[in-house]
């Protein structure tokens, strides 16, 4: 009889990590552009707005329940992307989206996890880009994807529809105050049309993510959308694209949505967020993925 207890022990956890997180949820009505998410130690949903918004941190649970908000009124907030955290409970801010490809003034907050210490940044350029902006042609230098691993930050590039050739760029910078130019590390092709809006990697850190959105009008004014999670499991080190990711596609609403946050909750439960819409307030779907991803 040990098995059987064995096996209804881990589903029983299963489902409890399942209860805390509903499978879908709405997010606070403050909200309403979230473009970045992680899950800290507490299990706490950290989320943040795009451009255009104060410079806030919003707490939720699992159920979209708002706990708190950190505000930082010194802190600039052109362009905030995403948010990720290190093992210590430092948080790391993205001021870094540039959808004309053209800022000069990318930066990366340090939000120390000890209240005593203060605020820090990053500065950092691109080695690759010569002008500010490149031709349409090259236009690959929008950010919105970054998560941490061994003692730094991996950004992943955002390229543009139109005149883009799918690719993700990714570029690795030291997880330390300082001025820098980023190391251009690798890239990846994603599926037609389909742009990287962010980026997780798992509690262990044997696993990551990268979140693709296709977004267009039909004829002209008809919104449409398409997401797809690339999962890489067990990749090798800093050999990030070395092997081929599962997909998982996020089936469509009828309304178009605009999915811009991403964080694993385990080892193979994500959460993503899509941000308000004329009709659809701004929400949050969990998305377990099962074992055959981490085979």
């Amino acid at each position: 009889m040990k098995l059987p207890i064995l096996l209804l022990f881990f589903g029983l956890l299963a489902f409890s990590a399942e209860a805390q997180v509903k499978s879908h949820f709405k997010l606070p009505e403050a909200v309403r552009e979230v473009s970045g998410l992680v899950i800290n130690q507490e299990g706490q949903f950290i989320w943040h707005n795009d451009s255009g918004h104060e410079p806030k941190l919003y707490f939720t649970d699992g159920q979209g329940e708002l706990l708190h908000i950190l505000h930082y009124p010194g802190l600039p907030a052109t362009d905030w992307e995403d948010i990720t955290q290190s093992p210590s409970g430092d948080l790391f801010i993205g001021n870094f989206g540039s959808n004309c490809h053209c800022r000069y003034d990318l930066a990366i907050y340090i939000l120390p996890a000890s209240p005593d210490e203060p605020i820090d940044s990053i500065n950092f350029h691109y080695p690759d880009q010569m002008a500010f902006p490149p031709g349409e042609p090259w236009r690959n230098f929008n950010m919105e994807a970054m998560f941490w691993y061994r003692d730094s930050l991996h950004l992943f590039s955002k390229n543009t529809i139109e005149k883009g050739n799918d690719y993700t760029k990714h570029y690795v910078i030291p997880a330390q105050p300082g001025n820098y130019k980023a190391i251009l590390r690798d890239s990846f092709q994603l599926k037609r049309q389909q742009l990287v809006t962010g980026a997780a990697i798992s509690p262990d850190g044997s696993s990551f993510a990268l979140l693709g959105l296709y977004a267009k009008r039909f004829l002209g004014f008809i919104p449409q959308s398409k997401a797809t999670i690339y999962v890489f499991p067990k990749f090798d080190g800093d050999r990030f694209f070395d092997k081929k990711p599962l997909k998982k596609s996020i089936r469509p609403y009828i309304y178009a949505l605009q999915y811009e946050a991403i964080d694993f909750y385990d080892e193979e439960t994500l959460v993503i967020g899509s941000e308000k819409t004329i009709i659809i307030p701004a929400k949050a779907k969990r998305i377990r993925l099962g074992k055959r991803f981490f085979r």
